[in-house]
């Protein structure tokens, strides 16, 4: 079990270390280059690493851990709120502006949640297109704050299947959860939660105007923690953070208040959970708590009260999400 806890923590730093800056500043070398794009980018590893990161690389491969294939881009330019958000760009509120950037051919990105194969080891799964993409964003104070990636779309495809009734929103982002929702005949209202006045205004006045179902979108501003105050609600999503960094503490708190009358969904809630088991695997397996506080600040106070709860709570925790959500409530 230690070699693919070990291999896991590896694969991490594969992807977020070299995979991610490849896939935004050399996709021009991968798009140089022909045949098989996860060998292609596994032998420009060297490049750009040094030799034990290389043949890290092709240890990897050759366990599994990623899943590279070419994605259709018509798939997400078909859809309908993509459709709709290719009509605008440049319009902005104070410091916050809509527009458009670019997934650069061969480039690759994250296109769904990981996935389990047990024991410690997980798969990425990656995508490529074989042209370049434009995707439509906000930007707030300069840098991208939300945009609408395939990853957005894939992720999100779950829990819209299960919205119904009165739905609570927490997080406006670009819109699209709380879009999609109100297309739906067994959703009567989709109630969002955002406290970002300019994401707001930026929304009311230049998105929301266009949607087909608009009356059934209400946006209140006010902290997404306190949505239970507006309630009941028959299904929540939650979307508060950016990525699995600033998620897992968000996630957290939303779990200790989380009703009990109605089903939550958490945007990525399998990447954060099996991002967190290997941290609670190599706390098993004897690595020191401060080092891995090191390794992941934001997570510190988490993994200090969890370090202290019994063992098969933490291992109950790795194999599913209702087992972390009952782990974290009592962190």
């Amino acid at each position: 079990m230690k070699r693919n806890v070990e291999r896991s923590a590896l694969a991490d730093r594969f992807e977020n270390e070299i995979l991610f800056p490849l896939s935004l500043d050399m996709g021009d070398i991968l798009a140089s280059r022909g045949g098989d794009y996860s060998k292609t980018l596994l032998s420009s590893l060297a490049e750009f690493a040094d030799g034990k990161t290389a043949r890290l690389g092709k240890a990897l491969e050759r366990e599994g851990f990623f899943l590279i294939e070419e994605k259709d881009p018509a798939i997400y330019e078909n859809e309908p709120y993509f459709r709709l958000l290719s009509a605008l760009d440049g319009v902005r509120v104070d410091d916050v502006s809509f527009g458009f950037e670019t997934i650069e051919a061969h480039a690759l990105f994250a296109s769904a949640d990981k996935t389990s194969l047990g024991e410690g080891k997980d798969i990425s799964p990656l995508g490529y297109f074989s042209h370049s993409f434009r995707f439509p964003c906000i930007q707030k104070a300069g840098r991208t704050w939300m945009s609408l990636v395939p990853h957005e779309i894939e992720t999100m495809e779950e829990p819209l299947g299960k919205a119904f009734g009165r739905v609570a929103v927490l997080g406006l982002g670009l819109g699209y959860f709380a879009f999609a929702a109100s297309q739906k005949e067994e959703v009567s209202e989709v109630v969002v939660f955002e406290k970002d006045p300019a994401i707001i205004a930026l929304f009311q006045t230049h998105l929301l105007p266009r949607f087909p179902r608009k009356d059934k979108i209400r946006i209140l501003k006010k902290d997404a923690l306190d949505y239970l105050e507006d309630g009941p609600f028959d299904f929540v999503f939650a979307d508060l953070w950016h990525d699995v960094e600033d998620g897992l503490p968000l996630y957290e708190k939303l779990v200790k208040i989380e009703p009990s009358t109605c089903p939550v969904s958490y945007w990525i809630e399998d990447t954060i959970r099996l991002v967190f088991a290997r941290f609670l695997l190599l706390l098993e397996l004897g690595e020191p708590l401060e080092s891995l506080v090191q390794e992941m600040p934001e997570w510190g106070e988490i993994l200090e009260k969890c370090a202290r709860l019994p063992l098969e709570e933490r291992k109950s925790a790795q194999k599913d999400n209702a087992s972390l959500r009952a782990l974290l409530s009592k962190a």
